[in-house]
């Protein structure tokens, strides 16, 4: 088992976000993998998961700056449920802390009335081979 220490130092080193499952709808399910670093800027991209057993990956320089929600919501109240920042601010790999993982990204106001949901089971970052 890897010391914490370790893997800190190795998350400069990842070059994919990978996840594995399936769409839990027989339709495909389009899905926003995002990390979220110490700063609480979001850094995602999509994916299209299909109704079927499958690793889906985004490549860490495709991530950009997405918006993410300020969780736990309700207190206080005069915060906005999106958070977000106008500056641009490169990702840096050594400050993430979580992954988001969100449907609705990307969807058309049409698309929100439909079934959609994913299983997931683990989420990973990894090397390209």
């Amino acid at each position: 088992m890897p010391e914490e220490g370790d893997r800190t130092t190795n998350l400069g080193t990842a070059e994919k976000l990978v996840r594995y499952g399936w769409s839990a709808t027989d339709q495909p399910c389009l899905l926003q993998l995002a990390l979220i670093t110490s700063d609480g800027i979001a850094y995602g991209g999509m994916v299209t998961v299909q109704p079927v057993n499958g690793t889906y990956a985004v490549p860490i320089t495709a991530l950009h700056q997405v918006c993410a929600p300020n969780i736990p919501h309700g207190y206080p109240v005069f915060l906005h449920f999106w958070s977000s920042t106008s500056a641009a601010i490169p990702l840096d790999m050594n400050r993430v802390e979580s992954v988001l993982v969100s449907i609705g990204s990307g969807m058309s106001a049409g698309e929100y009335g439909g079934t959609h949901g994913v299983n997931i089971e683990p989420i990973w970052l990894e090397k390209f081979l």
